[in-house]
């Protein structure tokens, strides 16, 4: 039987909920677009080894200078790593302004392994999250600088320069939290122990936007919800506020 549902857009916000699991991915960062930073979407952001804030898609990142360890009150955690280097200069600083070129500009080092304890505080029980690190290839030859990312029983071997030296990589652990806090390792894999060198971190929440009050298919609540994956948080786009959503099809399933 087909009902009809008649909801006020600013009433309706519902989360997908499911049991916990993680994946890691590693991409090139090669300027804002790619860093995986988004109003709306991350939590929280920092770079490290300056004091000089960024300015990331309409995110600010404040600058840690450190030297590690360090403790964000109900946020992160970092420890393993312990110096700074303050000044580097690589192909996202090449940039110019106050975005990616300020988070490639210095990094923690050393340490091992590194580890960023995301707090328990800064997440919601059975929502989907993202923690980014970010770093920039620091030797002329592939190998030289291998690495494993590490979160529980998820790992991933990368390379710190597998996208050249002075490039961008992005490393993202995507996971739904539990009622504790995460861990994540960087740890070193390669016969020298060169350590990781880490320029910034975020957490993001992971979103899914409805962008469209038809009752089915793309950008519609029925199809957004069925996209999403479990624990991504269901918002709408801002231009539907006020707008009235009917759904005159089969019901829609708001818990995965």
């Amino acid at each position: 039987m087909k009902k009809t549902i008649v909801l006020l857009l600013l009433c309706l916000l519902g989360y997908i909920t499911s049991v916990k699991a993680g994946t890691w991915t590693v991409q090139p960062w090669t300027g804002d677009a790619s860093v995986g930073i988004v109003n709306g979407e991350t939590q929280w952001a920092y770079h490290f080894g300056s004091s000089t804030s960024a300015s990331v898609n309409g995110v600010d990142i404040p600058g840690l200078a450190g030297p590690p360890p360090l403790n964000v009150l109900g946020q992160f955690e970092l420890t393993g790593a312990q110096f700074a280097l303050p000044f580097d200069t690589n192909n996202l600083t090449n940039l110019g302004g106050s975005g990616s070129a300020v988070l490639g500009g210095s990094f923690f080092y050393g340490g091992f392994p590194t580890r960023v304890t995301v707090k328990a505080a800064s997440m919601v029980p059975g929502r989907r999250y993202v923690v980014s690190l970010l770093s920039v290839g620091w030797d002329d030859a592939p190998g030289e600088r291998l690495i494993k990312f590490v979160s529980g029983g998820d790992e991933l071997p990368a390379d710190q320069a597998m996208y050249g030296e002075n490039n961008g990589l992005r490393a993202s652990y995507e996971f739904v939290a539990g009622s504790g806090d995460q861990v994540i390792d960087v740890v070193m894999n390669n016969a020298t122990n060169r350590t990781f060198h880490l320029y910034a971190v975020a957490l993001s929440q992971v979103m899914r936007t409805v962008t469209t009050m038809a009752d089915s298919g793309p950008g519609s609540l029925r199809q957004t919800v069925s996209d999403a994956p479990a624990g991504a948080l269901i918002r709408f786009d801002p231009t539907l506020v006020g707008q009235i959503l009917r759904i005159t099809g089969a019901e829609t399933i708001l818990d995965k």
